[in-house]
């Protein structure tokens, strides 16, 4: 698989700037105007490229030969989550600021313009990976340029790749005694606990297993499903047998119970259902059980997986067969989840998938 920082103009050395974050039309036509104009914009030159989460975001920016001056400027690095439209907790500004640093750094005059050099040695490794705004909410890194002086005032924002660049490189495999420490690691703090999950290996086989009760954005777990569901139950009910002999209260009645019960269900199996994940080498089998009766099996070969990928705090394979396979849900500390994300795409053996 193509390395997703590859399949995008936008994010290819040199990157042009732009007057603000706003999407992928902006994006769109700043290359275009930076074509048109021969490059008399402003540009970005990262090295390495892309920037890496957890290691080193750096790189050269060349500024207009017309541009005055400047003693000191100022960079600053942000890693912005923008939401989508239909998302209302944010009406004014659709967007948070996930993480920022800023750096003062003194610009050289050179032939081509003026050069201004920066590197960011320490960028959390909790963070996450550049996204395309194409549907829904998505993460934009950027770093802004800005300097106001007397003589000077200029500002440039670029739109850059950063990735867990780690994930994407070949590299030997992790070694069975650095896979042992890992996981040791975990059973002793107890890591995966708060997620209600176990990861362990059994002979060459990574095994992860979930649920149930357990709790998440996408499953009502714990001690709160289990009011939740009897809660919907009693209503559901309530409402099926209270509807008087009225049309209109019976249609609204008869609707509103019913999906109730579709919702008490839904919440009934995601509350008791386990999950278990088996990656060896060659091969990736996901299971679903129902107190312990297997409903649903999945065995993927690794030829057939194009990619393992993070997203919105959920952990998938993808498949020309089942296209995006859920492994597992819920699991917001970033770091951790590219952690087994590593430890997936090892067992599978690396010599056979990218990602």
């Amino acid at each position: 698989m193509t390395p997703p920082w590859h399949e995008h103009d936008h994010w290819q050395n040199p990157i042009t700037s732009i007057e603000s974050a706003g999407g992928f039309a902006l994006l769109r036509n700043a290359l275009n105007a930076a074509k048109s104009a021969g490059g008399s914009d402003a540009t970005l030159q990262m090295d390495p490229h892309p920037g890496s989460i957890g290691g080193r975001v750096a790189g050269t920016i060349t500024l207009p030969r017309n541009t005055k001056a400047v003693a000191n400027l100022n960079l600053r690095l942000s890693c912005v989550s923008n939401f989508a439209p239909d998302q209302s907790d944010y009406p004014d500004d659709r967007f948070a600021i996930l993480w920022a640093q800023e750096l003062q750094t003194t610009p050289s005059s050179t032939r081509d313009g003026i050069k201004v050099a920066f590197a960011f040695d320490q960028v959390p490794a909790n963070l996450p990976e550049s996204e395309l705004p194409l549907s829904g909410g998505y993460v934009d890194w950027q770093l802004t340029l800005t300097a106001s002086a007397d003589v000077a005032e200029l500002c440039h924002t670029f739109s850059i790749p950063v990735f867990a660049t780690d994930l994407y490189s070949e590299r030997p495999a992790r070694s069975k005694s650095e896979t042992d420490a890992i996981l040791s690691k975990w059973r002793v703090q107890k890591t995966w606990q708060t997620y209600r999950a176990e990861i362990a290996v059994e002979a060459d086989t990574l095994v992860v297993r979930h649920g149930p009760w357990r709790g998440g954005l996408y499953q009502a777990g714990g001690l709160k499903g289990f009011f939740a569901f009897f809660l919907l139950l009693f209503l559901s009910v309530v409402l099926l047998i209270s509807g008087n002999e009225a049309l209109v209260s019976t249609v609204v009645t008869g609707v509103f119970g019913t999906l109730g019960l579709f919702v008490t269900g839904l919440a009934g199996y995601l509350w008791v259902r386990t999950v278990e994940i088996r990656v060896q080498p060659g091969r990736l089998f996901r299971y679903c059980r129902i107190f312990g009766r297997t409903v649903q099996t999945r065995i993927l070969s690794a030829d057939n997986i194009s990619a393992v990928i993070v997203r919105d705090a959920e952990l998938y394979v993808v498949s020309d067969e089942f296209g995006e396979l859920q492994l597992i849900d819920s699991i917001y500390d970033l770091e951790l989840l590219n952690a087994l994300r590593r430890l997936v795409v090892d067992f599978l053996d690396p010599a056979s998938i990218t990602i």
